[in-house]
């Protein structure tokens, strides 16, 4: 697999500040932002989506997904997945700090009781 990831480069708030200050790095929240956005919502990230040159750069949701081969974090039908229920669950709202922090230790907490270590 080849998964990175290319932000353009500019000034203010970049994609990957804010999507580490808004969701502490996390994938599914962030898609599910970039997917609010192309659908005409105001996002807490809208901000570096439409800064510089990135609006040329970003396409519709589906075709960033396949383009940035990220498949893995949604369905078929390009439903952003939880990755803290074990993709068992889809991401239905722009989450908040607290829901962030809250998941993140459920998560964790899973991972420490599970045989996943």
């Amino acid at each position: 697999m080849n998964w990175h990831f290319v932000w353009p480069r500019h000034k203010n708030s970049t994609i990957n500040t804010l999507w580490y200050s808004k969701y502490k790095d996390r994938i599914d929240y962030f898609l599910f932002d970039l997917k609010c956005y192309f659908a005409g919502q105001k996002t807490p990230m809208e901000s570096a989506y439409i800064t510089g040159t990135t609006p040329i750069w970003l396409s519709q949701f589906p075709d960033f997904v396949n383009r940035m081969q990220l498949q893995f974090f949604v369905n078929a039908d390009y439903e952003v997945l939880d990755i803290a229920s074990g993709k068992t669950q889809i991401v239905d709202h722009l989450a908040n700090s607290e829901e962030i922090k809250a998941s993140l230790k459920e998560y964790v907490s899973q991972l420490l009781t599970s045989q996943l270590l």
